[in-house]
């Protein structure tokens, strides 16, 4: 009898999946869908050696940094969204998307981030003090050590999640993940 061995490399292979996952969902958001990642068949395939990222079976865009790859998807949808199975006509209004409510759909699958960043902080002290450690942490994990982001960007991130504490009374570590690469440049 041979058991199933769980390797580094599949470990890797589902990190990448739900961060693909995660970055077709911000990409259509920006375009105005008003989607979350279990509506959709979010998947990849391997094309020379490259990732391609597929959503409900139709190739997308291959794998690389997120900006690109947000730009690559929202050009494809715009061009054909009936090719990947989305209704132009059901886009969210510019009121639902500015809604604070929507970063949690962001934040779902990200089974790849640290466990301390789904720890809830319901005290309005501890929220700079979070984004600031998941800035820390993010850009710890880039591969780009000369990697940092914008004091605007950090400014805007800050008021954005003390925001989204305002309404909810809580905010975690994937929450705050979720608006960094969203709204960072």
């Amino acid at each position: 009898m041979m058991k199933h061995i769980y390797t580094f490399e599949n470990f890797l292979n589902e990190g990448n999946i739900s961060m693909y996952k995660s970055t077709v969902v911000n990409a259509l958001k920006q375009l105005g869908y008003k989607v979350k990642q279990s509506d959709l068949k979010i998947g990849t395939k391997k094309e020379s050696g490259y990732d391609i990222i597929t959503l409900n079976g139709e190739s997308l865009c291959s794998s690389s940094d997120y900006a690109q790859m947000v730009s690559w998807i929202q050009n494809a949808v715009k061009d054909n969204p009936e090719k990947y199975g989305l209704d132009p006509k059901v886009l969210e209004s510019a009121n639902e998307a500015n809604d604070l409510s929507y970063w949690k759909d962001y934040a779902e699958g990200s089974n790849q981030s640290p466990k301390w960043y789904s720890n809830e902080i319901t005290s309005s002290l501890g929220v700079a003090k979070l984004v600031k450690s998941v800035i820390d942490h993010e850009l710890e994990e880039m591969d780009d050590k000369d990697a940092d982001i914008d004091p605007e960007d950090e400014k805007k991130l800050n008021k954005l999640a003390m925001d989204y504490f305002k309404q909810f009374k809580s905010i975690n570590g994937n929450i705050v993940s979720a608006m960094l690469f969203q709204e960072s440049k």
